[in-house]
């Protein structure tokens, strides 16, 4: 559905999920993440720091082709959302960008290393 390498903006990532032109979720459209059925879109900022001030301590190892991705402030890995993305219940679509405004680098499917 998505070719690595390849960038989207959230919206063309919910339409192309959802074969809908319904409208995406606030989760979905503003946060670090978003879920459609058993899907997480991950979405990881890189490398800077954003207009609010944020600075985001993901890492992306391209020759290793590893990715460090820490969730929003408050969650934790015994959450039941956290939980089944970290069983193998969700599949992690993982997206990512350098600069503030740009579109989102699909990375691919992610594996769950370690939590």
């Amino acid at each position: 559905m998505f070719k690595q390498g390849s960038d989207y903006s959230r919206r063309e990532v919910y339409k192309l999920v959802t074969q809908s032109d319904s409208q995406p979720s606030f989760h979905f459209l503003q946060t670090g993440y978003g879920r459609v059925n058993e899907d997480m879109f991950l979405f990881m900022n890189f490398d800077y720091e954003d207009g609010g001030g944020h600075i985001f301590p993901n890492k992306f190892n391209e020759k290793e082709k590893i990715v460090t991705w820490y969730g929003k402030k408050e969650t934790k890995s015994n959450q039941p959302l956290m939980k089944n993305l970290i069983n193998g219940t969700y599949t992690p679509y993982c997206f990512g960008r350098w600069e503030e405004g740009s579109k989102w680098t699909f990375l691919g499917i992610g594996k769950i290393l370690k939590n």
